[in-house]
């Protein structure tokens, strides 16, 4: 019974070590995301405080950019606003029933009129189960592609889901005022004719390990939730960059 005590023993602190020592490894490697060191033994409570967060924002931001490593690029099947010469590609990821999604939307209309050639924008879906009309809005949008209605169905499905006002028959509306063939768009509809593309975002969404909308990518960097244009202070107490300035630090500006 010793013996096996002293195995445990031995085991437990050969596992407390390797903590310890991943600890100060992961220390050692903040230097790469220029955080001042300090010496936590030399300063008072409020220093530690001040070098804990800024530590925190660094694991933060440095997060943000793993997803970048397997984000599929903007091509052909993407919705898009810009030209492929931007020097910045954002990807947002979106749900037409979900208001923040729209609130959102409205921020990126501003750094489309800020920021004009430089920028390119493409949408993708991922309509989530919670809200009921999510799949329904999604398929609409991608048959008024069909008839090269998308940006403009995009917007009305939106401004519905503002008013809290969307239905078949308001639908329909919104379809036969941007002069959509509206028996056409119906047939789409029915058919379920993108299906697979839609369900296919939602699917690579996931593996990028997207939980909700908005998400979007700015050059690879991730922001979740409806990120404001100026920078902010978020629930937890961070300083937050605002859509404006990341936009300008990928500008170099």
């Amino acid at each position: 019974m010793d013996k096996n005590n002293n195995k445990i023993f031995v085991i437990l602190s050969v596992v407390a070590i390797a903590i310890l020592f991943l600890i100060f490894y992961l220390l050692l490697g903040m230097k790469n995301e220029k955080i001042v060191k300090q010496d936590l033994s030399d300063v008072d409570g409020s220093d530690i405080a001040v070098a804990v967060k800024k530590i925190n924002e660094s694991l933060i931001e440095r997060a943000k950019r793993i997803p970048s490593m397997s984000l599929r690029g903007i091509d052909e099947t993407d919705h898009v606003l810009g030209s492929a010469e931007a020097e910045v590609d954002v990807v947002f990821y979106g749900d037409y029933d979900d208001e923040f999604t729209g609130v959102f939307d409205d921020t990126l209309k501003k750094a489309i009129k800020e920021f004009d050639e430089k920028i390119r924008v493409a949408f993708r879906h991922f309509p989530q189960r919670q809200h009921s009309n999510s799949y329904k809005m999604a398929l609409s949008a991608e048959c008024a592609d069909a008839q090269d209605k998308f940006w403009e169905m995009h917007d009305e499905l939106l401004s519905l889901k503002k008013d809290e006002n969307f239905s078949h028959e308001n639908l329909m509306k919104q379809v036969a005022g941007l002069g959509i063939d509206s028996e056409e768009f119906d047939k789409c509809v029915h058919d379920d004719e993108y299906k697979d593309k839609i369900l296919n975002q939602i699917s690579e969404a996931g593996s990028y390990t997207i939980i909700g909308t908005p998400t979007t990518y700015v050059n690879g960097i991730v922001l979740t939730g409806a990120t404001p244009w100026e920078d902010f202070v978020d629930s937890a107490g961070f300083e937050r960059k605002g859509l404006e300035s990341v936009i300008e630090g990928e500008l170099n500006l």
